[in-house]
């Protein structure tokens, strides 16, 4: 089982076929996660293959902290760019939410890495004329290929229609929860992943999404 959500486990929903799109894939990411780490506080970056998440793509997250500034958004699915109607790579990850629920957001993101936690988030949009949609984000801690903990994966799947975009969101119910710690040696070696090498946070000129190449 993973981690609790609604006072079960989520694999408990899961088993009895009762959880729905946006519990499946935050339950599939947090397993994918969990088997990660393996008993470390969290995973490196560069450990995480898009092969094997390839269903889960299009919701998929990838953040990066630094001390001087809010979480950014490095990576973003075709799923999460299609709610908000544009490029999101630079942008803080905050820009997903209405104002008045970003500081919110952000106080327990800055915890995350801090403990380190797992967030979970029931998100809800309405209003504007356009009908309520809901979305479950998930947040997981990474660390940097030199043992940071300055990066985190993440998922947010939303059910509804988008209709005209930007889809922001309040925070109907939000949960932290510790990592729990077991002794295990850091790998020595990191297959390429979804590394990356650092740089400055300059807007792409085109769309680009996260996806999977085959070839």
């Amino acid at each position: 089982m993973f981690w609790l959500a609604d006072g079960e486990a989520w694999g408990v929903h899961l088993l009895r076929g009762e959880a729905n799109m946006r519990e499946r894939v935050a339950a599939q990411m947090a397993a994918y996660w969990e088997s990660l780490r393996a008993g470390r506080p969290a995973p490196q970056r560069s450990e995480i293959d898009p092969r094997q998440i390839e269903g889960l793509l299009p919701y998929t997250l990838v953040l990066e902290w630094r001390p001087d500034g809010p979480v950014r958004i490095r990576l973003a699915g075709a799923h999460v760019t299609g709610l908000m109607g544009m490029e999101l790579r630079g942008m803080p990850l905050e820009s997903i939410l209405e104002p008045e629920a970003r500081a919110t957001l952000a106080a327990e993101v800055a915890e995350l890495f801090a403990r380190p936690a797992l967030l979970d988030a029931d998100l809800l949009s309405e209003g504007r004329g356009r009908l309520p949609m809901r979305a479950r984000m998930a947040l997981f801690p990474l660390t940097s290929d030199r043992g940071e903990m300055t990066r985190a994966l993440g998922c947010i799947a939303a059910e509804g229609v988008v209709g005209l975009p930007p889809r922001r969101f309040t925070i109907e119910r939000l949960r932290l929860r510790p990592v729990g710690t077991l002794a295990a040696p850091m790998p020595h070696a990191a297959p390429a992943g979804l590394a990356e090498e650092a740089s400055a946070f300059v807007p792409a000129p085109a769309a680009r999404h996260l996806r999977l190449v085959k070839g």
